[in-house]
Protein backbone atom coordinates (compact mmCIF):
# COMPACT_ATOMS: atom_id res chain seq x y z
CA UNK A 1 0.00 0.00 0.00
CA UNK A 2 2.58 2.59 0.87
CA UNK A 3 4.38 1.67 -2.95
CA UNK A 4 1.05 2.63 -4.44
CA UNK A 5 0.93 5.99 -2.12
CA UNK A 6 4.51 7.14 -3.04
CA UNK A 7 3.88 6.27 -6.94
CA UNK A 8 0.84 8.25 -7.01
CA UNK A 9 2.23 10.81 -5.03
CA UNK A 10 5.37 11.40 -7.32
CA UNK A 11 3.44 11.00 -10.39
CA UNK A 12 1.15 13.97 -9.44
CA UNK A 13 3.69 16.04 -8.50
CA UNK A 14 5.39 15.24 -11.71
CA UNK A 15 1.91 15.80 -13.43
CA UNK A 16 1.67 19.33 -12.81
CA UNK A 17 2.43 21.16 -15.53
CA UNK A 18 4.51 24.42 -16.24
CA UNK A 19 3.18 26.93 -18.70
CA UNK A 20 5.66 29.33 -20.15
CA UNK A 21 4.91 32.36 -22.32
CA UNK A 22 7.09 32.06 -25.43
CA UNK A 23 8.09 35.45 -27.01
CA UNK A 24 9.56 35.75 -30.64
CA UNK A 25 12.99 36.00 -28.67
CA UNK A 26 12.96 33.24 -26.56
CA UNK A 27 12.47 30.50 -29.83
CA UNK A 28 15.48 32.26 -31.42
CA UNK A 29 17.59 31.71 -29.15
CA UNK A 30 20.16 28.67 -29.81
CA UNK A 31 20.83 27.58 -26.11
CA UNK A 32 18.39 27.60 -23.13
CA UNK A 33 19.61 26.35 -19.43
CA UNK A 34 16.65 24.65 -17.17
CA UNK A 35 16.37 22.49 -13.70
CA UNK A 36 15.51 18.99 -13.36
CA UNK A 37 13.90 17.85 -10.09
CA UNK A 38 12.30 14.42 -10.34
CA UNK A 39 11.28 12.99 -7.21
CA UNK A 40 11.38 9.12 -7.22
CA UNK A 41 10.38 6.08 -5.14
CA UNK A 42 12.68 3.40 -5.01
CA UNK A 43 13.08 -0.44 -3.50
CA UNK A 44 14.82 -2.99 -3.52
CA UNK A 45 14.68 -6.65 -4.76
CA UNK A 46 16.60 -9.68 -4.58
CA UNK A 47 17.19 -12.17 -7.21
CA UNK A 48 17.15 -14.95 -4.39
CA UNK A 49 13.77 -14.60 -3.04
CA UNK A 50 14.64 -17.88 -0.58
CA UNK A 51 17.70 -15.24 1.17
CA UNK A 52 16.09 -11.60 1.50
CA UNK A 53 12.40 -9.81 0.81
CA UNK A 54 11.67 -6.19 0.55
CA UNK A 55 10.98 -4.25 3.34
CA UNK A 56 9.25 -1.60 1.34
CA UNK A 57 9.79 1.87 -0.24
CA UNK A 58 12.03 4.78 0.00
CA UNK A 59 11.39 8.15 -1.46
CA UNK A 60 14.26 9.46 -3.31
CA UNK A 61 15.13 12.34 -5.79
CA UNK A 62 16.99 13.78 -8.23
CA UNK A 63 18.07 17.05 -9.33
CA UNK A 64 20.54 18.77 -11.86
CA UNK A 65 21.16 21.29 -14.15
CA UNK A 66 20.08 20.98 -18.31
CA UNK A 67 21.35 22.75 -20.93
CA UNK A 68 18.88 22.67 -24.50
CA UNK A 69 20.80 23.22 -27.49
CA UNK A 70 18.53 24.11 -30.64
CA UNK A 71 19.37 22.29 -33.89
CA UNK A 72 16.14 23.75 -35.57
CA UNK A 73 12.59 25.15 -35.29
CA UNK A 74 11.45 21.54 -34.43
CA UNK A 75 14.74 19.90 -32.89
CA UNK A 76 16.89 20.06 -30.00
CA UNK A 77 19.22 17.98 -27.96
CA UNK A 78 19.48 18.41 -24.46
CA UNK A 79 22.22 17.39 -22.10
CA UNK A 80 23.57 18.52 -18.31
CA UNK A 81 24.85 17.13 -15.17
CA UNK A 82 22.94 15.68 -12.16
CA UNK A 83 22.63 14.02 -9.44
CA UNK A 84 20.01 11.21 -8.37
CA UNK A 85 19.64 10.21 -4.60
CA UNK A 86 18.00 6.46 -4.09
CA UNK A 87 17.82 3.53 -1.73
CA UNK A 88 16.10 0.89 -0.29
CA UNK A 89 15.58 -1.96 2.70
CA UNK A 90 15.05 -5.84 2.59
CA UNK A 91 14.66 -7.78 5.39
CA UNK A 92 16.63 -11.21 5.41
CA UNK A 93 15.68 -14.56 6.17
CA UNK A 94 19.31 -16.23 7.01
CA UNK A 95 21.97 -14.35 6.67
CA UNK A 96 24.53 -14.09 9.42
CA UNK A 97 28.26 -14.52 10.87
CA UNK A 98 29.74 -17.74 13.27
CA UNK A 99 32.39 -16.51 15.58
CA UNK A 100 33.97 -18.69 18.09
CA UNK A 101 34.56 -18.17 21.78
CA UNK A 102 37.44 -15.95 21.22
CA UNK A 103 35.38 -13.70 18.74
CA UNK A 104 37.40 -15.26 15.22
CA UNK A 105 34.84 -15.64 12.45
CA UNK A 106 34.44 -19.10 11.75
CA UNK A 107 33.28 -20.74 7.90
CA UNK A 108 30.42 -22.21 8.32
CA UNK A 109 31.10 -25.27 6.44
CA UNK A 110 33.89 -25.47 9.56
CA UNK A 111 31.14 -25.40 12.24
CA UNK A 112 29.87 -28.97 11.05
CA UNK A 113 26.40 -28.53 11.70
CA UNK A 114 23.75 -31.14 11.61
CA UNK A 115 21.35 -30.82 9.29
CA UNK A 116 18.70 -29.63 11.36
CA UNK A 117 18.38 -26.38 13.24
CA UNK A 118 17.79 -27.40 16.82
CA UNK A 119 21.30 -29.30 15.90
CA UNK A 120 23.00 -26.01 15.32
CA UNK A 121 21.83 -24.08 18.52
CA UNK A 122 22.60 -27.30 20.65
CA UNK A 123 26.65 -27.43 18.98
CA UNK A 124 26.56 -23.66 19.26
CA UNK A 125 25.95 -23.87 22.92
CA UNK A 126 28.21 -26.97 23.50
CA UNK A 127 31.13 -25.38 21.91
CA UNK A 128 30.98 -21.64 22.60
CA UNK A 129 30.04 -20.41 18.67
CA UNK A 130 28.20 -17.24 18.41
CA UNK A 131 25.95 -17.14 15.50
CA UNK A 132 25.00 -13.17 14.75
CA UNK A 133 21.71 -12.68 11.82
CA UNK A 134 21.92 -10.18 10.03
CA UNK A 135 18.03 -9.06 9.84
CA UNK A 136 18.02 -6.06 7.59
CA UNK A 137 19.73 -3.68 5.72
CA UNK A 138 18.98 0.05 4.19
CA UNK A 139 20.67 1.05 1.24
CA UNK A 140 21.49 4.70 -0.27
CA UNK A 141 23.34 5.08 -3.14
CA UNK A 142 24.15 8.50 -5.45
CA UNK A 143 24.21 8.50 -9.00
CA UNK A 144 26.16 11.03 -10.91
CA UNK A 145 23.96 11.70 -14.21
CA UNK A 146 24.62 13.03 -17.44
CA UNK A 147 21.64 13.16 -19.82
CA UNK A 148 22.06 12.81 -23.45
CA UNK A 149 18.46 13.47 -25.12
CA UNK A 150 17.01 14.55 -28.54
CA UNK A 151 14.10 16.59 -27.67
CA UNK A 152 11.40 16.63 -30.71
CA UNK A 153 8.76 18.92 -31.04
CA UNK A 154 5.88 20.18 -33.83
CA UNK A 155 4.93 23.51 -34.99
CA UNK A 156 2.23 24.88 -32.99
CA UNK A 157 -1.01 23.08 -33.21
CA UNK A 158 -4.42 25.20 -32.11
CA UNK A 159 -1.84 26.72 -29.64
CA UNK A 160 -0.07 24.07 -28.49
CA UNK A 161 3.53 22.54 -29.03
CA UNK A 162 4.13 18.47 -28.94
CA UNK A 163 6.92 17.25 -28.16
CA UNK A 164 8.97 14.09 -27.10
CA UNK A 165 12.48 13.38 -25.98
CA UNK A 166 14.52 10.20 -26.66
CA UNK A 167 17.70 9.21 -25.19
CA UNK A 168 19.01 8.26 -22.13
CA UNK A 169 21.39 8.76 -18.95
CA UNK A 170 24.97 8.04 -18.44
CA UNK A 171 25.48 7.23 -15.09
CA UNK A 172 27.96 5.94 -12.34
CA UNK A 173 27.91 5.46 -9.08
CA UNK A 174 30.41 7.15 -6.93
CA UNK A 175 28.77 6.59 -3.62
CA UNK A 176 26.90 3.35 -2.06
CA UNK A 177 26.42 2.83 1.20
CA UNK A 178 25.03 0.09 3.33
CA UNK A 179 23.77 1.56 6.76
CA UNK A 180 24.33 -0.25 10.18
CA UNK A 181 21.91 -3.04 10.32
CA UNK A 182 20.79 -4.79 13.71
CA UNK A 183 22.47 -8.25 14.79
CA UNK A 184 20.56 -10.69 16.30
CA UNK A 185 22.25 -13.06 18.56
CA UNK A 186 20.65 -16.33 18.13
CA UNK A 187 22.61 -18.18 20.67
CA UNK A 188 26.26 -17.88 22.83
Amino acid sequence: MKKILLIVSSTLLLANSFMAQDSKSDSDKKVRFGLKISPTPTWLRSNDAKAAEKAGAKFGFGFGLQAEFRINSTASFVTGIGGDFLGGKQNYKSQGVILDANGNYVKFDEAKFGSDESSIDNYMTKEGYTFLELQSRSVKTTYVTIPLLLKLMTKEISGVKYFGVFGGNLAFNPKLKGIKSPLGRISE
